[in-house]
């Protein structure tokens, strides 16, 4: 008997509407008006919006907000809120899901779960409030498909005024959202109907992790919503535009009011905190990580080790950007640093926090324990990076050790990197490089210059990278190969004068002396007191036996400030 009742319970229960679900004469309840504003606080345009869920969720037209930074819906019984969030936009279908706040359950029209065909009759209002509230019928006259819904032609005049105003089936469910039907009367019309949009496209209005990227969303500049989920909404959090500091502010906040005993929101939130300066309320936001992280569970994807991470990479990157932290906030220190990092190695004995920890002993100067830590950290295997190598080579350079050591280091990182080999490969080749000729090892240099020049592209390099490698060159003895930068250099340059003076050394250098001279010559009216340019003129002339001239030049360079001309001068006087 009890069976009985209850399978007569529930098939009762299956024919009520849903909690809240309004009735086709009770529709208007759910319907709203709207405000929107602009920046300046004056009103931009108004229109019509409905009820979707019990929560407050309801939709419009796109144009309606689009631009708007305000707006304000007025309900049946003339109550006014303000729209809280944007849940999602699409201009293509002129449709924007937005939630307003209220106190309980708000009455909502239900969407359809069918189309309807050409010749069906609907419901709608033609004006809401309280007191005015009538239900007329309109026919479809037109049903086209739209991607998987339709789109239909209706006997509802064409008035602006109705743009977001549901049409009801016999059951109170939206079928279609009037919009404005842009189509102009043929000879044989006088008037054309207004258009629907399917209501099923509410369904795909929902916040997504990459909604933040569309630019429908940003054109409306009311605060938007995000995701329900905690994945999505991590990845909305960190594909914000962080320029946008109020829309930024709102969207941490409100995701440490959705999930508020995850420690991942407060350290978020913290981050961003303390790029605007609030340093007080980041050390709060980071305490209260800490106290949530020891009893993590759920949705949270950090753990206690995660936050004292992430805590020694705010406050080692404060320590860069400036000497003193404590200046920002008391106890911000680089010891504290090493603490956080030391407190999640020892919770969880990841390499990751090893590095970190070892960055944070290097820019401290502590060089030999940097070391010892990077030392660590490359004994895993999936932490043998160019970076980690870069570290431990420049850590065992300050400590003052064997260079050899250094260099190897340095074979390691350009062993590992990846391929293909980028822009920021490049730059341990040119590291190498240095370290190469502090060591006498020119042409092995030179080869990591070549190698740097074949990453980036002749093109992407400028006259201080060929007139670099030349140097090298000149004491590597490959002559030809270094006028070749040096011409290039010159060809480059934006001021070329000190290359062409360079030009005519190098000329003497290599006993050129008739091309010393022309390129001396040439320079002498851009350069007529230039002591360097009369000694290379003077040199020149002195090596090909001209001893008059020479002395000339010598002289003048002499005049011009030049000591070291004198013993030269003593030479060709005799």
């Amino acid at each position: 008997m009890k069976t009985v009742y209850l399978s007569l319970l529930l098939s009762l229960l299956s024919i009520l509407p849903t909690w809240g679900q309004v009735s086709v004469k009770d529709a208007a309840k759910a319907m709203l008006s709207v405000t929107a504003y602009g920046s300046d606080g004056k009103v931009r345009k108004t229109g019509r919006a409905f009820y979707v869920n019990a929560s407050g969720h309801a939709v419009c037209a796109y144009t309606l907000l689009e631009g708007a930074h305000k707006a304000v819906v007025r309900d049946f019984k003339g109550k006014e809120y303000v729209v809280h969030r944007i849940v999602a936009a699409e201009s293509a279908c002129d449709l924007v899901r937005f939630t307003v706040q209220t106190k309980g359950e708000t009455p909502f029209i239900a969407l359809t779960s069918s189309p309807v065909a050409m010749g069906t009759r609907l419901n709608y209002y033609q004006q809401v409030s309280e007191k005015k509230a009538h239900l007329l019928t309109a026919e479809i006259t037109a049903d086209t498909p739209y991607e998987q819904y339709r789109y239909y032609d209706t006997s509802v005049p064409n008035d602006a005024d109705m743009v977001g105003t549901p049409l009801l089936d016999e059951d109170g469910k939206a079928v279609a959202i009037l919009q404005y039907n842009v189509k102009r009367p043929s000879s044989a019309h006088t008037a054309v109907g207004a258009c629907a949009i399917d209501a099923r496209f509410v369904n795909d209005l929902r916040q997504k992790s990459t909604t933040v990227l569309s630019t429908d969303l940003r054109a409306i500049h009311i605060p938007k919503a995000l995701p329900e989920k905690f994945n999505e909404a991590q990845t909305a959090l960190y594909m914000m535009n962080k320029r946008d500091t109020v829309a930024c502010l709102i969207a941490y906040n409100d995701f440490v009011d959705a999930w508020p005993t995850a420690p991942d929101g407060y350290v978020q939130r913290a981050r961003f905190l303390a790029t605007l300066g609030r340093y007080a309320e980041t050390e709060a936001d980071f305490q209260k990580a800490f106290r949530l992280a020891a009893n993590a569970q759920g949705d949270s994807l950090m753990a206690a080790c995660d936050v004292h991470h992430s805590f020694s990479e705010l406050l080692y990157r404060a320590s860069l950007s400036q000497r003193d932290t404590t200046a920002l906030f008391p106890g911000w220190t680089l010891q504290r640093a090493i603490e956080e990092a030391t407190a999640a190695y020892s919770l969880k004995p990841l390499s990751i926090y090893l590095f970190q920890r070892g960055k944070c002993l290097f820019a401290s100067k502590d060089y030999a324990a940097a070391y010892a830590d990077y030392k660590n950290v490359l004994v895993d295997p999936a932490f043998q990076s160019p970076e980690v190598y870069f570290a431990a080579a420049r850590s065992l350079e300050m400590c003052g050790t064997d260079s050899l050591r250094v260099i190897a280091l340095l074979d390691s990182a350009i062993a590992v990197l990846p391929k293909p080999l980028t822009a920021q490969s490049a730059q341990y080749y040119l590291e190498r490089s240095q370290r190469l000729i502090d060591a006498g090892r020119l042409r092995e240099a030179i080869n990591d210059y070549n190698e740097y020049e074949k990453i980036l592209g002749p093109r992407n390099l400028n006259d201080r990278f060929y007139y670099l490698r030349y140097q090298v060159e000149v004491d590597a003895h490959l002559y030809q190969q270094a006028l070749d930068d040096l011409h290039t250099a010159i060809a480059t340059a934006k001021v070329s004068l000190p290359y062409r003076l360079e030009e005519a050394f190098f000329y003497l250098r290599v006993g050129e002396y008739q091309q010393a001279l022309s390129a001396a010559k040439a320079l002498l009216p851009e350069l007529p007191e230039s002591p360097d340019l009369y000694r290379i003129l003077g040199l020149a002339y002195g090596e090909t036996g001209q001893k008059q001239e020479a002395l000339t030049h010598l002289k003048k360079a002499q005049e011009l400030g030049d000591n070291l001309v004198a013993p030269y001068i003593e030479k060709y006087s005799k």
